[in-house]
């Protein structure tokens, strides 16, 4: 039976064996964010106003419809964090040539959660950091965590692909590689699927009480 301690004790092996292709993931995860949060500061006066009037809009929608069904909310984020982002970032990897587009496809989510987190805030103050709490806290526990995954599956195939090609000692065979790369996909897959149902039908009602009782 598994109990904290082992859960922990093999997360952090799984880490520490993986640990240059998550670091390479995170720190653009990092540094996406922070540039998302000081690209707001450059927004022009009309585009501002654009996204304030679509805020705006946002919070006069009567409670209770405010977010898409959650059958419609699971098919695009299917379509979006599997395929687009999970998936492709995966698909890069193992092109190995692609590999420094997962680094990219990092920084550019770090950079829209960075300018939305920071944008609201801006705007509301102390109840924008409610609602970006709401908005995008629950279903990132598992979206996150899941394109990391996927992230470093690609690059620790990319990586043990180009040792292979050129020529430098390495403890597996490509099939090794690919085998271990496929394992942590599949895992990322189960990570984003959960987060693409917690999207689809825990968020919406975190956001509805936000908006209702505290905005």
């Amino acid at each position: 039976m598994l109990s904290s301690g082992n859960i922990f004790h093999w997360v952090a092996s799984h880490v520490r064996a993986r640990l240059v292709p998550y670091a390479l993931v995170v720190t653009m995860l990092v540094i996406g964010f922070v540039i998302g949060g000081t690209a707001t500061s450059s927004l022009d006066t009309d585009t501002r106003r654009q996204i304030q009037e679509v805020l705006q809009q946002f919070f006069v929608t009567a409670p209770g419809t405010i977010v898409p069904s959650g059958e419609l909310v699971a098919r695009q984020a299917l379509g979006g964090e599997l395929v687009r982002s999970g998936l492709f970032m995966w698909v890069l990897g193992l092109t190995v040539i692609g590999a420094p587009l997962v680094l990219v496809i990092s920084l550019l989510r770090g950079f829209a959660l960075g300018f939305t987190t920071t944008f609201i805030i801006e705007e509301l103050g102390w109840r924008g950091g409610v609602l970006s709490a709401a908005a995008l806290v629950p279903h990132n526990l598992f979206a996150i965590p899941g394109l990391m995954m996927a992230g470093a599956a690609g690059l620790m195939f990319a990586g043990g692909a180009a040792r292979i090609l050129l020529g430098r000692p390495t403890t597996q065979t490509v099939y090794g590689h690919f085998a271990s790369s496929v394992g942590l996909a599949l895992t990322a897959a189960v990570f984003l699927t959960i987060g693409v149902l917690v999207e689809a039908y825990i968020t919406p009602v975190f956001v509805n009480l936000a908006v209702t009782y505290i905005l």
